[in-house]
């Protein structure tokens, strides 16, 4: 029952009303309630009630037909295919969004499609204008779609077509009569955009079907990502998407929406402009995308000295591959030190994790990989304990060149892996290295892959207990630096007394441990509980690698170097 028209009016269904404004009705009807006796009670309150944001004018809620996707028609039921889909056929990143999603589709009424709007995409449906029963047939359906592609002419073709023109050759179902009507519904905006499946990728074979992935916010589950299944469960009894990734929004430093009325809004183009766009795609790939995230000028500056990390250590490896040809002086994996071996198995790891962070669109876990390695894995170890090594050991020697074939493999692997999401220092480093396989650009590489070769689980391990020493002496060199003993490192001479099998572990990886603690003189030892004891070097500082050692001035012909420099320069 809907006993007012389209206009407020009352309709004949109450005929003592028929043809009243439903306002205008409000004091007549109070008043027959009153004479009848069937009033108990009447006043006036105030509460809130809705209106039209335009007219600022009070609605009024109408029952009328609508055209509907039913969710649960027995012989296609629609609803359980989709939940279906859902929990096996799509990946969900988060995977939160399965269960959002599920719950959204569990609890969704039939969808009405229809809408009482002036324009839009209309319903190709024609009532019969003496009886109103609708005319509903795919060949009609086909000439209105027709219509639409010819001349380009779009939805107006609808309104500017002759309605016989349509229907020419068809007669009402239920009278018989040949006169039709438009209809003058158009559909749900979100019918429109959730079967872009069948407009876009249908049509553009390049694209394919289904899509890798749908991409927007988290209120899109009630909508886009809702309708874009529904619709193409219905069409074509699939997902039109193998994943669904949802984001969060960007919100300002103390947690609040950005609004203009807040005057809160950070724009990217002014970041753009400040700090660049390399800084803020790093912003973007260190921020967890599938939550709220909060944005400030502080993160920005946190965010630019990371930057300069990547930047400076870049500059350090290239710096060191200055006299190095990859084709002429590259040392076999064979033939490396045992800690030259083991950064490659650490690239080798890193490969692996963003290789698995971008296959599962985890790209925060990318930038935090990568900070990871560069922070610690190069900076404060691997490419510290080089600089003895690059900077005084001998210029043709095996040490330095398995060195530098070690950074050069690092730049060669770690640029395309930043590339993503660092471009321009990337492409920038790129053109600094000198490999012989060079491309015109780095985006022309393959993404670096790991390396069988470099897959060294074991030395890892025995790698692991030298790094836990490592630890154990940088302690006990600190206590040396707080109470004034020594200021460098250098000046300390560290003798360690461990378990047998430790020494010979050790010692069958043929480290340098001098080099690995950064210290003049290093004694093992082994002993039934482990021992370090670390105190100032013996001897007299090499002028040219600033090591302590007995030997030094020892040679009239090189005064004040020591014998490790003597022979690096003869």
């Amino acid at each position: 029952l809907s006993p007012v028209d389209p206009a407020g009016r009352y309709t004949q269904e109450v005929p003592q009303y028929q043809g009243m404004k439903i306002w205008d009705a409000n004091s007549v009807i109070v008043e027959d309630l009153k004479k009848s006796g069937h009033l108990i009670f009447h006043s006036q309150i105030t509460h809130s009630y809705p209106h039209n944001p335009r007219s600022k004018t009070p609605l009024i809620f109408r029952a009328t037909p609508q055209w509907f996707i039913r969710m649960d028609e027995p012989h296609f039921p629609l609803r359980k295919k989709a939940l279906e889909a859902v929990e096996k056929n799509i990946q969900f990143v988060p995977e939160w969004g399965r269960q959002r999603l599920q719950a959204m589709i569990q609890n969704t009424p039939d969808w009405c499609l229809s809408r009482q709007r002036i324009w839009g995409v209309p319903i190709p449906v024609f009532y019969c204008t003496q009886c109103e029963e609708p005319l509903v047939n795919e060949e009609i359906m086909n000439r209105v779609a027709d219509s639409f592609e010819k001349d380009n002419k779009g939805i107006e073709a609808f309104h500017e077509t002759p309605t016989d023109q349509y229907t020419k050759g068809f007669s009402c179902t239920k009278c018989g009569s040949k006169e039709f009507r438009k209809s003058q519904d158009i559909l749900d905006v979100w019918f429109d955009s959730g079967v872009c499946h069948t407009a876009v990728q249908q049509t553009r074979k390049d694209l394919g079907f289904p899509a890798d992935i749908y991409l927007e916010g988290s209120d899109q589950h009630r909508g886009w990502f809702q309708t874009s299944l529904l619709s193409s469960i219905a069409a074509y009894e699939q997902p039109p998407f193998r994943a669904l990734i949802t984001h969060g929004f960007v919100n300002d430093s103390e947690g609040y929406k950005m609004s203009k009325s807040r005057g809160n809004v950070i724009s990217p183009s002014d970041v753009i402009k400040k700090y660049g766009a390399e800084i803020l795609r790093l912003w973007v790939a260190y921020e967890d995308y599938g939550q709220d995230v909060s944005i400030s000028e502080e993160m920005f500056q946190r965010i630019t000295e990371t930057y300069r990390r990547f930047r400076n250590t870049i500059r350090f490896m290239l710096g060191n591959l200055k006299d190095f040809d990859f084709s002429k002086h590259a040392v076999p994996y064979d033939r490396m030190t045992s800690v030259d071996q083991w950064a490659l198995f650490q690239l080798n790891q890193l490969i692996l994790k963003i290789r698995k962070a971008f296959d599962n669109y985890d790209f925060y876990k990318s930038y935090h990989a990568l900070n990871h390695y560069f922070t610690v894995t190069l900076s404060s170890f691997y490419l510290d304990i080089l600089k003895d090594r690059l900077y005084t050991a001998k210029t043709e020697g095996l040490p330095r060149r398995s060195a530098q074939t070690v950074i050069f493999l690092q730049l060669k692997n770690l640029l395309p892996l930043m590339a993503p999401i660092l471009s321009f220092l990337s492409e920038e480093a790129y053109k600094y290295l000198q490999d012989p396989d060079k491309k015109e650009s780095i985006f022309l590489l393959p993404f670096p892959e790991p390396q069988e070769e470099w897959d060294n689980l074991k030395l890892d391990e025995r790698f692991q207990e030298l790094l836990k020493l490592r630890a154990e002496v940088s302690k006990k060199l600190e206590e040396l630096r707080k109470n004034k003993t020594i200021g460098s490192s250098l000046e300390a001479q560290v003798q360690i007394t461990v378990p047998e099998h430790l020494v010979q572990s050790i010692q069958d990886l043929k480290v340098n441990l001098e080099e690995l603690f950064i210290v003049s003189k290093v004694t093992l030892s082994p002993g039934e509980k482990e021992d370090i004891l670390v105190k100032k070097a013996e001897g007299e500082k090499c002028v040219r690698c600033w090591n302590y050692h007995v030997e030094v001035n020892k040679s009239s012909q090189w005064p004040g170097l020591c014998p490790k420099c003597i022979e690096a320069l003869s």
